[in-house]
Parts: structure tokens; C-alpha cells; sequence
């Protein structure tokens, strides 16, 4: 074989393999203009662009939500506070300070973790809260409380309740409709509790002073039977303190006594509280009260009342009046 030959050969195989390379090249992305997602810089907050979205008295940790109404970032200046009695932080409580150049994101949320003095230790030990909560030492939400966002002397928004909330606040995140039976969602869009009304039972009778107890009521026209480990007794908080057995079966018009202090797991009612029935992840009734109820229940002849009444545990609800002490 001669020499030029052998030549072409070789400079044929390196065309080839240059051709190749050549093919197998990935192109390079263009990425289109309008997909380039330009963040604007921040603007100052102002009182129309900001609201008080979700408070939490009781749960894993107090919290308060703000909420951002604003399409573009925000940015705090000097004289953002929030005071939780709803007389002026000028009056002498101790507010809590939005530090001056705290960010919040479009539509987003700004999580604050107010405590007391004597709460430090506890409140900054606390695993459960979140890194990017803004915590510091001011005040300490009540069972019966309020709280109150200001700008300089203006008030901004304010949120309150009668009895511990383990949530309350919007029902849709910014928007105004209020509710106390929110899922606790700090940092997060606002979430309704799940309703289940269609089983008929309710509560119907409720005392927090002395032998706590709560009597529940078939009020539907059929006989209900309870599954197993479904169904729950909660307070404020929220934890599934009592199951209620599963098989137990009511005719229409039947009650159900349960002393919630002297269940295997106790739950003693507070004087603020409330007591909440629940199937599954869903509330099928509920009720709160702002201060001790020796009897309190629905009215015999209009179960969507509640009334003070006599004390009638395990017997049918009466409207006539208490005895005087």
C-alpha cells in the first residue's frame, strides 16, 4: 500500500470524526425574554399594602402572620409595632418592634414570635419554631386578647378573640372574612378547618367548673354507630386528648355523657375555652366560651341555640332556670 494512500486514509478518518463531534454538540439554550422573571426592588411598606393575616394564643408556639397585599417586595422603615392590648403601645406595654429593614416578599408572609420576659428561656429553647421567625421579648398573647399592628400612632389592623385560638385569623389570605377555626398554617397560606355535618351528632351540653363534662346528642332521624379510633374530643389546643370508643351506638335523640376530667387521657376545661368534635381530620361541631360554664347546651326545643341552663348530665337538656347558690 503506498504512502499517499495511506495518507488519505488517515486524513478521511479524521474528517469523520471531526463531522462527528460536530453532530453530537448540544445546542445552546436561548432562554426567551419574556421568561426572565425581573425582581423589582423593594418599596416601602404602607399601611394599605399590610394586615394582620393569622394569630395562634396556644399550639406548638404564639404566633402572629403578617401578610403582604403588594406585587413587589417590601421593605420596613422605623415605627412598625404590634401591641397586644389594644390600648396604644403608647400606654405603656411593652410592644413588639418590626426591626427597621425587615423584607417581605410579594404576597408573602412575615412570621413573628412575640413573648414575655419570663417566657424567654423556653420561648428561644424551643426547637419547634421557625428560622425565620422574628422573635423577641415584648408580650405574651391571652386566652381573651387582641392584637393590634400600628405605624407610628396609626392603627393598622387588629385581630381578637374570646378564648384561647389555636388559630384565627382570614379565611383566604388577605382577603377580609375572619374566622376562629383555622388550621394553624404559620408562614403559609390560610387554611380553613374541614367541616363534616352530615352524621347528625352534636355537642349538647358542656360544664367546665367542677366535674368537667360534655354530653353529646344524636339529633339526626337515624341510629349512629361510631368507627373506631375516628373519633375525637379536643380542647383549644387541638390535640386529641379523648377517643371516643368505637361501637358506641345512639338512637335518634340519645345522649352520650363523657367526664372529660376523668378520662384515661384528662382534659380539663378552662375557664376561656373551647371543645371541639372531631371525625377524622374534620370538625363536626364545636363551642367556645369566654369564662366558666357550670351548664351551658342547646336548647331542647331549638338545638341551634345555646343556652345557660340547669345541669342535666346524661339526661335531656332543660331550659328552666339554675338554682341560686
Amino acid at each position: 500500500m503506498s504512502r499517499n494512500l495511506v495518507r488519505g486514509m488517515l486524513a478521511a478518518a479524521v474528517i469523520l470524526v471531526m463531522l462527528g463531534c460536530e453532530t453530537t454538540r448540544q445546542p445552546e439554550e436561548v432562554v426567551p425574554a419574556e421568561s426572565v422573571v425581573v425582581v423589582p426592588d423593594p418599596i416601602p411598606a404602607s399601611p394599605e399594602l399590610v394586615v394582620i393575616n393569622e394569630a395562634a394564643s396556644i399550639g406548638d408556639y404564639e404566633f402572629i402572620e403578617l401578610f403582604s397585599l403588594s406585587e413587589a417586595p417590601l421593605v420596613f422603615s422605623d415605627g412598625w409595632v404590634l401591641s397586644d392590648d389594644g390600648k396604644g403601645y403608647e400606654d405603656g406595654d411593652i410592644p413588639f418592634v418590626i426591626p427597621e429593614g425587615t423584607e417581605m416578599a410579594p404576597y408573602g408572609y412575615l412570621l413573628i414570635c412575640p413573648f414575655s420576659a419570663e417566657d424567654a428561656k423556653s420561648v428561644l429553647n424551643d426547637k419547634d419554631l421557625p428560622a425565620d421567625a422574628l422573635c423577641d421579648i415584648s408580650f405574651s398573647l391571652g386566652d381573651s386578647d387582641s392584637v393590634t399592628l400600628y405605624y407610628g400612632t396609626m392603627v393598622v389592623d387588629s385581630l381578637s378573640w374570646t378564648s384561647d385560638v389555636n388559630s384565627a385569623g382570614r379565611v383566604e389570605d388577605g382577603f377580609p372574612e375572619l374566622s376562629t377555626m383555622l388550621r394553624p398554617t404559620p408562614g403559609r397560606a390560610n387554611r380553613p378547618e374541614g367541616i363534616d355535618d352530615d352524621t347528625g351528632i352534636l355537642i349538647n351540653e358542656i360544664c367546665s367548673k367542677g366535674d368537667d363534662y360534655v354530653e353529646l346528642i344524636n339529633a339526626g332521624t337515624k341510629a349512629f354507630t361510631f368507627q373506631p379510633n375516628s373519633w375525637y374530643l379536643e380542647d383549644a389546643r387541638k390535640k386529641r386528648d379523648i377517643m371516643i370508643a368505637g361501637g358506641l351506638r345512639l338512637k335518634p335523640g340519645e345522649v352520650h355523657l363523657i367526664y372529660t376530667g376523668q378520662a384515661a387521657d384528662p382534659l380539663k376545661l378552662g375557664s376561656a375555652d373551647t371543645v371541639i368534635l372531631r371525625h377524622g381530620d374534620d370538625m363536626v361541631d364545636w363551642y367556645a366560651w369566654s369564662e366558666h360554664v357550670e351548664s351551658i347546651g342547646r336548647d331542647p326545643d331549638d338545638v341551634g341555640t345555646w343556652t345557660v341552663m340547669a345541669k342535666t348530665p346524661g339526661e335531656t337538656n332543660t331550659t328552666a332556670a339554675t338554682e341560686t347558690e
